[in-house]
């Protein structure tokens, strides 16, 4: 067996110990937690596509669990293991429309310097998927559910992406470098990308 497959088979086993571990704290039809902060946009379907929040059952400072930057050193085990606590909600939305309460409160994520507490409310369970590492072209996002409402708390704005935000005369691509050149990390410039916050 190559070293991949058997990575890939440590790695399943891991998940399924995993969520044997915490059926308990996925079982609910309500997730609350500290987005890292970290969001979902697909692209299947487009230009319908699934939009959402990614909340692990964790509060105060969850930010390892999406921030690529600071995964130097980890293991392959242990970043999984970081994305394992992440449950995406999920609303399909037009991606040629970036406004709405539901967006807005992404957008709030998108630019926070900070976690976000927050609570999503499902219509069913959480549901896991029974093979996640077969694509390897995708990042692991475990568990999946539609959201019926969602619900941010206070969050703490970065005011270099918010003054990006705001200037609505400035081309996307000068908007990513002053957020580069500023000191704003790529994953976080993707997800403000990701939800249409910048450009004309």
């Amino acid at each position: 067996m190559s070293t991949p497959e058997l990575l890939r088979k440590r790695l399943q086993k891991n998940w399924f110990d995993f969520l044997r571990l915490n059926s308990t704290k996925f079982s609910s039809n309500a997730i609350s937690g500290a987005s890292p902060p970290s969001l979902f946009v697909g692209n299947h379907g487009y230009p319908k596509i699934r939009v959402g929040p990614l909340v692990p059952p964790l509060h105060g400072n969850t930010a390892i669990l999406d921030s690529p930057e600071s995964w130097s050193g980890k293991s392959i085990d242990q970043i999984v293991n970081y994305r394992m606590n992440l449950v995406r909600g999920v609303v399909t939305c037009d991606a040629n429309s970036v406004s709405g309460t539901y967006i807005n409160s992404l957008q709030e994520i998108a630019m926070s310097a900070v976690p976000v507490e927050s609570t999503a409310t499902f219509v069913k369970s959480p549901i896991a998927s029974r093979d996640i590492f077969s694509k390897s072209d995708e990042t692991p996002s475990m568990l999946t559910a539609q959201i019926s409402n969602f619900k941010t708390y206070a969050t703490k704005t970065e005011p270099k992406i918010e003054k990006v935000y705001y200037d609505t005369d400035m081309p996307s691509n000068d908007a990513m470098m002053d957020l580069y050149n500023n000191g704003v990390s790529i994953s976080q410039i993707s997800k403000v990308l990701s939800v249409g916050m910048i450009g004309r």
